[in-house]
């Protein structure tokens, strides 16, 4: 969704741009132009990447276009869960921490009085 707004915003002030400085609109109607600059860019995708690559980014074109399945909702909720699983790993480490520290401080008492 956004791809197509920024090309459209692009498109807008290429336009608009051209028209406020007097310019005649059907100059910048070249097809063959554009034919070209696609061409070459999509050849040097092409060129430049694998094909397993190329499939990936074709089959992804319409997420691109239309915009991802997640929304707000599944935003709020990951990040609920991941919440939820820092607390649950704070509450473990303070624990074992503790008991550790326990643990400690027993050994080392039991080591003064075997000195003596």
């Amino acid at each position: 969704m956004f791809a197509v707004l920024g090309m459209l915003v692009v498109i807008g002030s290429v336009i608009a741009g051209y028209l406020a400085s007097h310019g005649n609109l059907l100059a910048l109607w070249q097809p063959f132009e554009v034919l070209i600059i696609c061409g070459a860019a999509l050849g040097a995708f092409m060129t430049a990447n694998p094909i397993s690559l190329q499939k990936r980014v074709f089959k992804m074109l319409p997420q691109i276009i239309l915009g991802s399945r997640h929304n707000k909702i599944f935003y709020l909720q990951l990040l609920s869960l991941t919440y939820s699983l820092f607390q649950k790993v704070d509450r473990m480490v303070s624990s074992l921490l503790k008991m550790i520290l326990r643990i400690h401080l027993t050994v080392s008492c039991l080591s003064i009085f075997l000195m003596y």
